[in-house]
């Protein structure tokens, strides 16, 4: 939808928002929207607090003196 927006509409997009965090990938996304000149904005960031439990954040976590959800929003 954002493609047909901007490529088929030409509609100004000042900023594009979704759901971003390490368990869901938005790298197209990303690579799309920067490749056009849009910034992302990010909710979710926390997985509606499932990164602050995962335990692959958590030994990330340990490794930097952080604690997951840090590691999540990094």
């Amino acid at each position: 939808m954002i493609r047909r927006a901007v490529e088929d509409i030409g509609a100004p997009i000042a900023v594009h928002q979704v759901e971003y965090h390490p368990l869901l990938s938005q790298t197209p996304m990303l690579d799309y929207l920067r490749g056009k000149g849009i910034p992302m904005t990010a909710y979710a960031p926390l997985a509606q607090g499932r990164a602050a439990k995962d335990p692959i954040l958590a030994r990330i976590g340990e490794k930097h003196s952080a604690t997951a959800a840090q590691i999540a929003i990094a």
